[in-house]
């Protein structure tokens, strides 16, 4: 079992944070929870390939993610570093 070695936020517009996002030592990302996201006014969709992020209101696809072994991976490098508070977590 890993612990939790920091507590943060990802956000990109101050209207559209995740906050409690958990930095796992070991990982080599962050944990996110689907609840959080659909709180946020998006619908997520999972498949056996891919998971995607969608904007309830607009349809806007947000993020688009694939499956990597049993893990759905999000991508967060077009967001500023500056704005991805968990990363700096200590």
């Amino acid at each position: 079992m890993s612990k939790i070695i920091g507590i943060g936020k990802i956000t990109k517009h101050s209207s559209n944070s995740f906050d409690n996002v958990y930095l796992v030592h070991g990982l080599k990302f962050n944990l996110l929870s689907t609840s959080q996201v659909c709180d946020k006014g998006n619908i997520v969709t999972f498949d056996s390939t891919h998971c995607m992020v969608q904007n309830k209101n607009s349809s806007k696809i947000n993020r688009y993610g694939p499956r990597i072994d049993n893990v759905y991976a999000i991508d967060v490098n077009d967001i500023p570093a500056s704005n991805l508070a968990c990363f700096k977590a200590s």
